[in-house]
């Protein structure tokens, strides 16, 4: 399920993927997911993504959702958070090919399986050891953190191009100014009026990359060793 990578030794790396083997991709969680190491002796070295990652949430965990169509137009409230939904297994994002960095570093990028929509905003990009242990993992959706709002969830996340305010925390959006409508008093597509700036209307916080499965985007090495993903966004006009 995802292209071949290899190293400078020539061993030959890749993911694989199990799912049910009846109904539809989402309709059933994910079975396992792995990386594959193959010498070029031969020898196979295999690496369960299942449990790999202590940050992420388990198969039957609750993952923060998005809001519905009866919330428009988003987000409800400044201070609204959407319903929960079961995050199903962390697995491997589907055509990711491993990246293999000069200092033997397997990047990778794993999601939530369920369901298609929400389980694609809860992803993360893992560095793996070349003896096949984890060696770091972050979040490509961005960390709940500490703010001044009930809880955590409406302060995390990465980028403010979201809902437009008008102000200077607003700089990088798109959108419509926040309650803007037209002539006969429909909204122009941005935010609710009131709205925090630079917020993903559809969550009510920070924007994040998603892990699509019909992406063909994979990590990348760059010469000073950082990692470059290209992640999909939708709130943003989809600029990713």
């Amino acid at each position: 399920m995802s292209p071949l990578t290899a190293d400078s030794s020539g061993n030959i790396y890749y993911n694989v993927l199990k799912i049910h083997d009846n109904g539809q991709f989402y309709d059933h969680d994910a079975l396992d997911s792995w990386l594959v190491k193959v010498t070029p002796t031969d020898a196979i070295s295999v690496l369960s993504y299942t449990g790999l990652n202590p940050a992420a949430p388990n198969s039957g965990d609750l993952c923060a959702g998005t809001f519905s169509g009866a919330d428009l137009p988003f987000p409800p409230s400044p201070t609204a958070v959407p319903p929960n939904v079961v995050c199903g297994l962390q697995r491997v994002g589907l055509n990711v090919a491993p990246a293999i960095a000069p200092d033997g570093t397997i990047y990778s990028v794993t999601r939530a399986h369920l369901p298609f929509i929400e389980g694609a905003r809860h992803g993360y990009l893992l560095a793996i050891n070349p003896n096949l242990t984890l060696k770091w993992a972050t979040s490509l959706r961005g960390n709940d953190a500490p703010g001044p709002f009930p809880g955590s969830y409406l302060n995390g996340g990465y980028f403010h191009d979201g809902c437009n305010d008008g102000t200077p925390a607003s700089d990088g959006s798109m959108l419509p100014l926040n309650g803007a409508t037209d002539a006969n008093g429909n909204y122009l597509g941005g935010c609710r009026a009131g709205a925090r700036a630079g917020v993903d209307p559809a969550t009510n916080r920070y924007g994040g990359g998603r892990v699509l499965d019909d992406e063909s985007s994979t990590p990348t090495v760059a010469p000073d060793g950082s990692v470059l993903f290209g992640a999909y966004s939708r709130y943003n006009y989809a600029q990713g």
